[in-house]
């Protein structure tokens, strides 16, 4: 009778490992839309982390990878691989993820990547570069990405005139397209026997005359200064940003279009004293060119070494923020990504429907 017991019992518990083996829990794990995957570091990869996560962050290049055909090997499918791991629409093995398939496209790329500390903002050039010339080698991809990304680096003010100041995103733009004395040099408004002595600098007329502004806008604080010795040293300035930024004060808006860059030059500054705030009192007035924060990197450390962790904006729940950290992930909040000392913040576009009313904007 015993025996028979034993016997049951084994047969039991034969079937049921059995069965688990056949029928249990995969070891491929989905999680939930909106849920954020966490990446293994393979060594100094923190820059490379912290920036796929920022990239599946950005709706527009999410939108343009997944309309394009698929080619195995491709930089571009590796990107848009890894970020729907990121973003919990793939399933993986395990709690994290190892975005070896990007290092091997850009591999194949002709970037090598060493196992030093490298830049984030670098990378970030490096992957949109790569990406454009696989556009240009095939027929199968979409051109559309030339209007996805863009890049401003953005220089920090010495420290005599903002050392007691408060130090905000605008005044960084602000800097960036003021006038500068620049002599004999004729602009559209001058008369032909005049020349200005003021002209817009060449990198900000660039971005005023042509008006046309990206999906996704990258702003790169430059951090790094030199002191009269050589020393590289590292700012740590603490540089507010809005949640909602209009760029319409920086480009060729209705209200400039009739302006000649010459009374662009003379009023630039006129118009910037209390920045981006000022110029969008008006609740009623039209914004074209609204953008969102949707992704902060922030670098923790010295010069020559450190590490990258990113703040970034849930895909599915837009009002949800993340703070990843390699394979640590946790939930956080817009508040405390705003509080952060930013590196590169990354931005994009609201659709027109959505910016004609347009939402408060805080500098």
């Amino acid at each position: 009778m015993d025996s028979q017991i034993v016997f049951f019992c084994g047969t039991v518990v034969a079937l049921a490992i059995g069965a688990f083996i056949l029928w249990g829990p995969s070891s491929h794990r989905r999680r939930k839309p909106g849920y954020i995957v966490g990446l293994v570091n393979v060594g100094n990869s923190c820059f490379i982390n912290t920036l796929l996560q920022t990239l599946a962050s950005c709706s527009h290049l999410i939108d343009w990878l997944s309309s394009q055909k698929r080619i195995p090997g491709s930089l571009a499918d590796a990107v848009c691989t890894t970020i729907m791991v990121l973003n919990g629409q793939q399933p993986i093995e395990g709690e994290y993820y190892t975005p070896s398939i990007v290092l091997k496209a850009l591999k194949l790329h002709g970037w090598v990547i060493s196992a030093g500390e490298q830049d984030a903002h670098e990378l970030f050039h490096i992957i949109i570069s790569a990406l454009k010339d696989e556009v240009q080698a095939t027929s199968f991809m979409s051109p559309l990405l030339y209007d996805k990304f863009d890049s401003l680096s953005l220089s920090l003010p010495s420290l005599g005139g903002f050392l007691f100041k408060r130090l905000t995103l605008a005044h960084l733009l602000d800097n960036y397209v003021s006038t500068e004395t620049v002599k004999g040099v004729e602009c559209e408004g001058c008369s032909q026997d005049q020349k200005c002595s003021r002209a817009i600098k060449s990198t900000a007329v660039k971005t005023l005359a042509f008006g046309k502004l990206p999906k996704c806008l990258c702003f790169h604080i430059q951090r790094t200064t030199w002191q009269p010795n050589g020393e590289a040293v590292k700012r740590y300035d603490h540089v507010e940003f809005p949640e909602f930024l209009s760029m319409d004060p920086y480009t060729f808006s209705q209200v400039y279009k009739r302006k000649t860059l010459c009374e662009l030059g003379h009023s630039a500054q006129e118009g910037t004293k209390d920045g981006i705030n000022e110029r969008l009192s008006s609740s009623h007035a039209r914004i074209r060119h609204l953008y969102r924060l949707v992704a902060v990197i922030v670098h923790t450390g010295g010069v020559q070494s450190g590490h990258f962790i990113t703040y970034r904006r849930a895909p599915f729940r837009e009002h949800c923020w993340y703070y990843a950290s390699d394979h640590d992930v946790r939930e956080s909040s817009l508040q405390e990504a705003m509080q952060a000392c930013a590196y590169m913040l990354f931005y994009t576009k609201l659709s027109n429907n959505k910016s004609s009313s347009g939402p408060a904007v805080h500098s």
